[in-house]
């Protein structure tokens, strides 16, 4: 902090930080509440150079949404930006290229581990979000530090609605086949009767698909073949579970 800074922080606070306290916190879930509730104190002007001054030089980059976060909007220190939410970062054509598990792959799913989707809302999915019913695991040790690995999205914990699921095999075929069945309303190609002309329709040029997304393909087929049609429901999470097995799946 240059001398003007100090001068207006004392001006505020009765005191400034000694220069002992200069890059003392090395992790910011643990930074003191006092020094918070000191930059709270402070005009917007001075309060990153104020927290900077306390933070480790490798945290530095992270000061302006801790500021943000914590400082503005009171979110609870020990809890900031802790736990994620990890989903597949995937377009739609590299979604029927795959098979499925390659794109579970992506999530490194632990044995015995619980497994999540992203809750699917009809009026996310008909404004295109391309997460609606997306598989998840949970990492609640994950901290604001986390980068995601190619391939990987990480959502924030407090920020993502979740819920169980069974089988994250069934899940992952849903969410594909809400992915497609979005396409081809996007592309005008709903009415195609065949799995393998529907995906050359909504992906030309494309090839080969994966054989996750012919079993996809057929869910979607089967579900507006047999099912009443529906402006709540989203597509792809409708029928039983067995349309969104292979041949041989139990």
């Amino acid at each position: 902090m240059d001398s003007t800074q100090l001068e207006q922080i004392h001006r505020t606070l009765g005191w400034v930080p000694g220069a002992s306290d200069e890059g003392s916190v090395g992790d910011l879930n643990e930074f003191p509440m006092t020094v918070v509730e000191s930059a709270r104190r402070l005009p917007r002007v001075l309060r990153h150079a104020f927290v900077a001054h306390y933070a480790s030089a490798d945290n530095r980059e992270f000061v302006a949404g801790f500021i943000e976060d914590v400082v503005d909007q009171r979110q609870d220190v020990a809890r900031w930006r802790r736990g994620r939410a990890l989903v597949p970062d995937l377009s739609a054509r590299e979604l029927v290229g795959l098979e499925l598990d390659d794109i579970l792959r992506l999530l490194d799913p632990r044995p015995g581990e619980a497994m999540y989707r992203i809750k699917p809302y009809r009026d996310h999915w008909a404004d295109h979000e391309l997460l609606t019913g997306a598989p998840a695991v949970v990492r609640p040790h994950l901290t604001y530090r986390y980068l995601p690995s190619p391939g990987t999205r990480d959502l924030l914990l407090a920020f993502a609605e979740l819920e169980p699921v069974a089988d994250i095999k069934i899940a992952t075929r849903r969410w594909t086949t809400a992915v497609l069945a979005a396409v081809a309303i996007r592309r005008g190609v709903s009415g195609i009767a065949d799995p393998e002309d529907l995906l050359h329709a909504c992906f030309p040029g494309v090839a080969p698909f994966s054989n996750h997304a012919r079993v996809a393909a057929r869910a979607l087929l089967r579900e507006r073949a047999l099912l009443p049609d529906s402006q709540d429901e989203v597509p792809g999470f409708r029928g039983p579970d067995d349309w969104f097995r292979d041949d041989g799946e139990t």
